[in-house]
């Protein structure tokens, strides 16, 4: 519902950062084949001043690649899994907020 308030000119402004961000992308993934980043299941919370509270994240992690190369990020994934078990690991944060 938000692209109701957009305007053209918005629109336009996006296309352009659009194209920056898959430059950049491109330049990174001309250097390496796959980022693994942190990931959160939830923004941390704030405290009772409005300052984020640091709670031992990342609770999970990302793999990425170069469009159109998901086998290569499912070979790594598997080849993860395959030598570890902390995909099977889930952090006592995590099981806190799940319950």
């Amino acid at each position: 519902m938000i692209g109701a308030w957009s305007t053209a000119a918005d629109y336009a402004q996006a296309q352009r950062v659009r194209r920056v961000a898959i430059r950049a992308n491109a330049e990174l993934f001309a250097s390496y084949d796959l980022v693994l980043t942190p990931t959160t299941l939830i923004p941390p919370p704030l405290d009772g001043f409005g300052l984020l509270k640091i709670l031992g994240l990342p609770a999970g992690l990302q793999l990425a690649g170069r469009p159109f190369e998901e086998g290569l990020v499912f070979r790594a994934a598997d080849a993860s899994q395959a030598r570890t078990d902390h995909h099977l690991l889930e952090s006592a944060l995590v099981k806190e907020m799940l319950v």
